[in-house]
C-alpha cells in the first residue's frame, strides 16, 4: 500500500514539474516585399520535424513563439548568456483560435505551372471563385521545410495545402518555399525567404505546464 502511494506521489510530482521545451534546427530570414525605412527583415526559427510551433524572432532576441497545438502565443525574451537557452515569458496569451483563415470546405486545387512552381486555389463551400490563392516557388533543401511562413493559417487548412502540394512532388519533399505570392480578400502580397540556415537551439520554458496553459 505504501509503495502504491509513493508511486502515485512520484507521478504527481513529475507532472507538476514538467516543463515545455521547443527545439529548432533551421532559421529562415523573411525579406519584406518592398524596401522602405519601416520594412525590415526578420527571422523565423522552425523545426523540420514539427509543424505545430515556430518562433518569430528579432535581432534583440525578443519574439513571438506560436504553438498551434496549445493555441498559445508567447512574447518571449531569450537570455543569450544562458547555455540552456531558458527564456522569460514577457506576455502570454492562450487564444481559442489562432487561425486567420478558416474555410468551410477542403476543396483545394493545386496545379504545376512551371518546374518547381505551383498554383494553389482554396475554395469555400459552394463558391465558384477561390477565397485564397497562392503561387509558390520551391527550392531544394536538406530537409522537408515545406510550409508557408509569415502567415497564420488555420492549422487544418495549412496541413491540407502542404499535403496536397507534396502529392505533386513524387516522394521527394526536401524543399523549402523560396517565394510565394498570396491573394485573398485583403489584396495581394509577396513573401520571399532566404536559404535556410541550420541551427541547434533548444528552448526550455521556465514556467510549469499548468502555468503556461492558463
Amino acid at each position: 500500500m505504501k509503495n502504491a502511494i509513493s508511486i502515485i506521489l512520484f507521478c504527481i510530482s513529475i507532472n507538476t514539474s514538467a516543463q515545455i521545451s521547443y527545439s529548432f534546427n533551421y532559421k529562415l530570414k523573411i525579406k519584406p516585399e518592398k524596401k522602405s525605412e519601416t520594412a525590415r527583415s526578420f527571422c523565423q526559427l522552425v523545426n523540420s520535424k514539427a509543424l505545430q510551433y515556430n518562433f518569430y524572432v528579432a535581432d534583440n532576441m525578443n519574439g513571438d513563439l506560436i504553438d498551434t497545438q496549445r493555441n498559445t502565443v508567447s512574447h518571449i525574451y531569450i537570455d543569450k548568456e544562458d547555455k540552456e537557452f531558458n527564456y522569460n515569458v514577457l506576455d502570454h496569451l492562450k487564444v481559442p483560435n489562432l487561425a486567420k483563415y478558416t474555410m468551410n470546405s477542403d476543396r483545394i486545387c493545386i496545379d504545376q505551372i512551371k518546374p518547381d512552381e505551383y498554383s494553389i486555389q482554396c475554395f469555400e463551400k459552394d463558391a465558384d471563385s477561390p477565397s485564397l490563392e497562392l503561387i509558390a516557388s520551391l527550392e531544394p533543401a536538406d530537409d522537408d521545410l515545406i510550409r508557408f511562413y509569415n502567415i497564420t493559417f488555420d492549422d487544418d487548412l495549412h496541413l491540407k495545402i502542404i499535403n496536397g502540394l507534396k502529392e505533386k512532388l513524387n516522394g521527394n519533399f526536401n524543399y523549402y518555399i523560396r517565394e510565394y505570392t498570396m491573394k485573398d480578400r485583403e489584396g495581394s502580397r509577396k513573401h520571399a525567404i532566404e536559404k535556410p540556415e541550420k541551427v541547434n537551439l533548444n528552448l526550455i520554458n521556465s514556467l510549469k505546464e499548468e502555468e503556461v496553459a492558463l
